[in-house]
Protein backbone atom coordinates (compact mmCIF):
# COMPACT_ATOMS: atom_id res chain seq x y z
CA UNK A 1 0.00 0.00 0.00
CA UNK A 2 1.51 3.48 -1.03
CA UNK A 3 0.20 6.79 0.18
CA UNK A 4 0.74 9.47 -1.76
CA UNK A 5 1.12 12.78 -0.56
CA UNK A 6 -0.02 16.07 -2.54
CA UNK A 7 1.83 18.86 -2.17
CA UNK A 8 0.46 22.58 -3.64
CA UNK A 9 2.51 24.69 -4.87
CA UNK A 10 3.93 27.49 -2.81
CA UNK A 11 6.12 30.40 -3.58
CA UNK A 12 9.77 30.45 -1.60
CA UNK A 13 9.51 32.39 1.76
CA UNK A 14 11.84 35.29 0.49
CA UNK A 15 9.84 36.09 -2.79
CA UNK A 16 7.75 39.15 -2.22
CA UNK A 17 4.63 38.97 -3.46
CA UNK A 18 4.56 41.06 -6.39
CA UNK A 19 0.55 41.13 -6.15
CA UNK A 20 0.15 44.41 -3.91
CA UNK A 21 3.06 46.42 -5.89
CA UNK A 22 1.60 49.22 -8.38
CA UNK A 23 3.34 48.68 -11.57
CA UNK A 24 2.13 51.67 -13.45
CA UNK A 25 4.63 51.96 -16.12
CA UNK A 26 2.93 54.85 -17.66
CA UNK A 27 3.71 57.58 -15.53
CA UNK A 28 6.83 59.43 -15.75
CA UNK A 29 9.37 59.26 -12.62
CA UNK A 30 9.99 62.62 -10.59
CA UNK A 31 13.13 63.68 -10.55
CA UNK A 32 14.73 65.04 -7.63
CA UNK A 33 16.04 68.00 -7.12
CA UNK A 34 19.73 67.99 -6.35
CA UNK A 35 20.59 69.35 -2.76
CA UNK A 36 22.74 72.55 -2.14
CA UNK A 37 26.31 71.96 -1.26
CA UNK A 38 27.42 74.33 1.68
CA UNK A 39 30.89 75.71 1.09
CA UNK A 40 33.59 73.78 2.94
CA UNK A 41 33.43 76.68 5.69
CA UNK A 42 30.08 77.01 5.71
CA UNK A 43 28.11 75.31 8.77
CA UNK A 44 24.85 73.44 7.89
CA UNK A 45 22.62 72.05 10.50
CA UNK A 46 19.59 70.15 10.11
CA UNK A 47 17.52 71.43 12.58
CA UNK A 48 19.13 75.44 12.49
CA UNK A 49 21.33 74.34 15.72
CA UNK A 50 25.28 75.27 15.05
CA UNK A 51 27.52 72.69 14.34
CA UNK A 52 31.41 73.12 15.10
CA UNK A 53 34.21 72.85 12.74
CA UNK A 54 36.56 70.21 12.66
CA UNK A 55 38.91 72.72 14.79
CA UNK A 56 36.85 73.62 17.09
CA UNK A 57 35.75 69.95 18.16
CA UNK A 58 39.37 69.03 18.13
CA UNK A 59 40.71 71.58 20.47
CA UNK A 60 36.95 70.83 22.78
CA UNK A 61 38.63 67.35 23.31
CA UNK A 62 41.79 68.43 24.31
CA UNK A 63 40.03 70.71 26.50
CA UNK A 64 38.28 68.14 27.55
CA UNK A 65 40.94 64.76 28.25
CA UNK A 66 42.87 64.70 31.73
CA UNK A 67 46.17 66.68 31.78
CA UNK A 68 48.67 64.54 31.57
CA UNK A 69 52.84 65.67 32.54
CA UNK A 70 54.52 62.81 30.56
CA UNK A 71 57.99 63.56 32.33
CA UNK A 72 56.68 62.04 35.36
CA UNK A 73 55.81 58.56 33.62
CA UNK A 74 59.26 58.39 32.64
CA UNK A 75 61.43 56.31 34.20
CA UNK A 76 65.19 55.79 32.95
CA UNK A 77 66.00 52.62 32.30
CA UNK A 78 68.88 51.01 34.41
CA UNK A 79 72.21 51.30 33.57
CA UNK A 80 74.38 48.33 34.35
CA UNK A 81 77.48 47.42 34.37
CA UNK A 82 79.16 44.51 35.50
CA UNK A 83 82.59 43.38 36.92
CA UNK A 84 84.53 40.82 38.49
CA UNK A 85 82.32 39.63 40.81
CA UNK A 86 79.49 42.38 41.43
CA UNK A 87 77.18 44.37 39.01
CA UNK A 88 76.75 48.20 39.19
CA UNK A 89 73.54 50.04 38.73
CA UNK A 90 74.81 53.73 37.39
CA UNK A 91 71.86 55.71 37.19
CA UNK A 92 70.79 54.15 40.79
CA UNK A 93 69.94 58.05 42.13
CA UNK A 94 68.03 59.41 39.02
CA UNK A 95 65.76 56.30 39.24
CA UNK A 96 65.25 56.84 42.49
CA UNK A 97 64.80 60.36 42.11
CA UNK A 98 62.23 59.81 39.07
CA UNK A 99 59.96 57.38 41.02
CA UNK A 100 59.85 59.59 44.29
CA UNK A 101 61.14 57.04 46.68
CA UNK A 102 64.29 56.75 49.48
CA UNK A 103 67.09 55.14 47.39
CA UNK A 104 67.66 52.95 51.18
CA UNK A 105 64.28 51.22 50.59
CA UNK A 106 64.89 50.60 46.85
CA UNK A 107 68.22 49.21 47.39
CA UNK A 108 66.58 46.92 50.37
CA UNK A 109 64.17 45.69 47.44
CA UNK A 110 66.45 44.87 45.25
CA UNK A 111 68.72 43.21 47.10
CA UNK A 112 66.06 40.91 48.95
CA UNK A 113 64.44 40.28 45.56
CA UNK A 114 67.82 39.42 43.73
CA UNK A 115 68.93 37.53 46.89
CA UNK A 116 72.16 39.42 48.04
CA UNK A 117 74.18 42.23 49.64
CA UNK A 118 73.66 45.95 47.97
CA UNK A 119 75.53 48.70 48.89
CA UNK A 120 75.84 52.69 47.52
CA UNK A 121 79.23 53.84 46.04
CA UNK A 122 78.74 58.10 46.32
CA UNK A 123 74.74 57.85 46.50
CA UNK A 124 74.56 58.04 42.91
CA UNK A 125 75.17 54.34 42.20
CA UNK A 126 74.05 50.84 43.79
CA UNK A 127 76.71 47.98 44.05
CA UNK A 128 75.50 44.57 43.98
CA UNK A 129 77.29 41.50 44.41
CA UNK A 130 77.50 38.63 42.14
CA UNK A 131 76.54 39.22 38.07
CA UNK A 132 73.28 40.36 37.34
CA UNK A 133 71.85 41.01 33.49
CA UNK A 134 69.83 44.50 33.04
CA UNK A 135 66.24 42.76 32.10
CA UNK A 136 66.34 41.20 35.79
CA UNK A 137 67.17 44.45 37.39
CA UNK A 138 64.21 46.06 35.19
CA UNK A 139 61.71 43.34 35.92
CA UNK A 140 62.49 43.98 39.92
CA UNK A 141 61.93 47.75 39.28
CA UNK A 142 58.87 46.87 37.56
CA UNK A 143 57.49 44.66 40.76
CA UNK A 144 59.09 47.80 43.08
CA UNK A 145 57.01 50.20 41.10
CA UNK A 146 53.83 48.00 41.08
CA UNK A 147 54.15 47.80 44.49
CA UNK A 148 55.14 50.65 46.28
CA UNK A 149 54.82 53.33 43.53
CA UNK A 150 51.71 53.25 41.56
CA UNK A 151 48.37 54.07 42.34
CA UNK A 152 46.31 50.61 43.03
CA UNK A 153 43.05 53.16 41.53
CA UNK A 154 44.06 55.04 38.61
CA UNK A 155 48.05 53.55 38.18
CA UNK A 156 49.24 56.57 38.11
CA UNK A 157 52.92 56.79 39.97
CA UNK A 158 52.63 60.44 40.98
CA UNK A 159 52.00 59.50 44.71
CA UNK A 160 53.65 59.79 48.27
CA UNK A 161 54.60 57.88 51.60
CA UNK A 162 52.85 58.63 54.70
CA UNK A 163 53.14 56.91 57.98
CA UNK A 164 50.85 57.11 60.58
CA UNK A 165 52.11 54.69 63.81
CA UNK A 166 52.71 51.04 61.98
CA UNK A 167 51.03 51.99 58.91
CA UNK A 168 52.50 53.30 55.99
CA UNK A 169 50.26 54.83 54.05
CA UNK A 170 50.76 55.66 49.95
CA UNK A 171 48.38 58.84 48.65
CA UNK A 172 47.78 59.47 45.03
CA UNK A 173 48.82 63.09 44.11
CA UNK A 174 46.67 62.56 41.11
CA UNK A 175 43.55 61.22 41.84
CA UNK A 176 44.04 61.11 46.16
CA UNK A 177 42.72 57.98 46.79
CA UNK A 178 45.11 56.25 49.74
CA UNK A 179 46.01 52.72 50.64
CA UNK A 180 47.97 51.01 53.50
CA UNK A 181 50.62 48.94 53.96
CA UNK A 182 51.93 46.70 57.15
CA UNK A 183 54.70 47.38 59.16
CA UNK A 184 56.76 44.85 57.52
CA UNK A 185 55.97 46.26 54.17
CA UNK A 186 58.60 49.27 54.55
Amino acid sequence: MTTHLQMEPTSPPNEPDFDDLDLNLTQKKKKKKPAAEPASDEKVAADDEPLMTYHEMLSRLFQLLPKTDFSKVAIPPPTVSNRSRSTTITNFSKICHAIRRAPQHVMKFIASELRTTASENDETQLVLRGRFVSAQIQTILRQYIKKYVECRTCHCIDTKINKSGNVYFMTCNKCEATSSWGADSK
